[in-house]
């Protein structure tokens, strides 16, 4: 399926346990985390592992930039064994690379 939206043509993308539109779904709901470290201010998403290696996974990066601006984002996915695994600017995954799970201020967000 397809939605047009903003003169750019998407295909609907599971993300989660969800079906969302990323240019503008309603109900739209994500785990992610809004931080501030070392004077940089990133966005963290957690996405289904495939996202990771999907060719729509800049586009889904682009759309969560509606939700926290603009500003780096990050997509996180973990496997069965519950190891993260980031996606992004190198920098900030080096980071976050050292930092455990448990230590982000995760949110559950629901956009209307």
């Amino acid at each position: 399926r397809f939605i047009r939206l903003d003169f750019v043509t998407i295909n609907l993308v599971v993300i989660l346990d969800y079906t969302i539109i990323i240019l503008g779904g309603k109900n739209m709901s994500f785990d992610g985390a809004l931080i501030k470290e070392q004077g940089v201010t990133f966005a963290i998403v957690v996405v289904k592992p495939h996202v990771l290696t999907s060719t729509e996974k800049e586009s889904i990066r682009l759309g969560f930039m509606r939700y926290f601006g603009n500003i780096p984002i990050i997509l996180m996915a973990q496997n069965q064994k519950g190891i993260p695994t980031y996606d992004g600017r190198k920098d900030i995954v080096r980071f976050l690379a050292n930092i455990h799970p448990s230590r982000i201020p995760w949110k559950h967000y629901t956009a209307a």
